[in-house]
């Protein structure tokens, strides 16, 4: 994919929005076009996934607005967001995961950058001992 999610994948063995929720507690959300169970049909879908109560919690949430792509993306998104500030209450600012079309926190997100900084340090250090 890319060097970050090479390197969430390498360094701190986040390979999905699920690990990552678990990992930094936090809501993520992603966005889905595809259906679960039917090949080539459409669902356009926001999923927040949570780790509460020591179980995975994922809320499936459809708004039935907009034409393109985009606009079901943002509103989707939008939706997801209200749901999560009304029932989890965060309503902060969210910031991209780095995976395709997944949002978490942005507290969450610096905190993630945090540790992949330091296991890229890490790496460093120890290309330079050897």
């Amino acid at each position: 994919m890319s060097r970050y999610t090479d390197d969430l994948a390498k360094g701190l063995g986040l390979h999905n929005v699920v690990e990552i929720a678990r990992r930094y507690d936090c809501p993520v959300i992603s966005f889905r076009t595809a259906h679960a169970h039917a090949q080539g049909h459409w669902d356009y879908r926001a999923e927040v996934n949570v780790w509460r109560d020591d179980r995975w919690r994922r809320k499936t949430l459809r708004a039935h607005t907009g034409v393109g792509l985009t606009e079901k993306r943002v509103a989707n998104l939008e939706l997801a967001q209200r749901w999560v500030a009304d029932h989890l209450d965060y309503a902060g600012e969210w910031a991209p995961t780095g995976l395709p079309n997944s949002w978490m926190p942005k507290d969450a997100k610096d905190r993630m950058t945090a540790d992949l900084k330091t296991w890229r340090q890490a790496q460093c250090q120890a290309a330079k001992e050897n």
